[in-house]
């Protein structure tokens, strides 16, 4: 992904991480025509592509700016995207919308992303072990790899097959259970 903005990288790293996204793509262009009748081109910051199917285009701005002319625009644009079925829905994500937990959570699984693999098979045998709930603490000590354990343990969150009890800063003490087990 190639992003223009701090902000639009913290989107990014958000959604990539949620379960219900299949496809993440950026900068999709929409032709639209403005109150003159004139053709122009928007840009989606981002095209999201949910696993049932349904297409969301977003443009990401900071609350600041979005109202003037951008907001009368993006309203146009958007019925017009709607409307012809570019998209199923168009969204306006800002600074304000972020969750602050999902958003740390996202930076620290992003941080963890590149594979170890004896740590990463230590911990699928934890894994495979496991039942019922368990802190990550716990976990990442069972694997006998330390830190890198813990690491190996923060991919199988950020893959889904290890999950957080709560919303919460994800930290050792974080309570987890294994996606099988729901």
């Amino acid at each position: 992904m190639q992003v223009e903005s701090h902000l639009e990288l913290c989107w990014c790293l958000c959604l990539s991480l949620r379960p219900d996204i299949a496809d993440l793509r950026e900068q999709v262009g929409f032709d639209w025509f403005d109150e003159h009748g004139e053709y122009r081109t928007h840009y989606f910051d981002l095209f999201i592509t949910r696993t049932d199917g349904t297409r969301i285009a977003c443009a990401i701005r900071p609350v600041a700016r979005t109202g003037g002319r951008f907001g009368r625009q993006m309203a146009r644009i958007a019925d017009q995207a709607r409307s012809s079925r570019f998209a199923d829905d168009v969204r306006l994500l800002t600074d304000a919308d972020l969750d602050p937990v999902e958003l740390h959570n996202a930076w620290l699984l992003h941080g963890v992303r590149a594979g170890d693999p004896p740590a990463d098979a230590a911990a699928a045998q934890v894994l495979s072990e496991m039942t019922g709930t368990a802190s990550l603490a716990d976990l990442s000590a069972r694997t006998g790899c330390g830190a890198a354990g813990f690491r190996a343990l923060l991919r199988l969150v950020r893959s889904g097959q290890l999950r957080p009890v709560q919303n919460e800063r994800i930290t050792p003490a974080t309570l987890a259970y294994k996606r099988s087990d729901l």
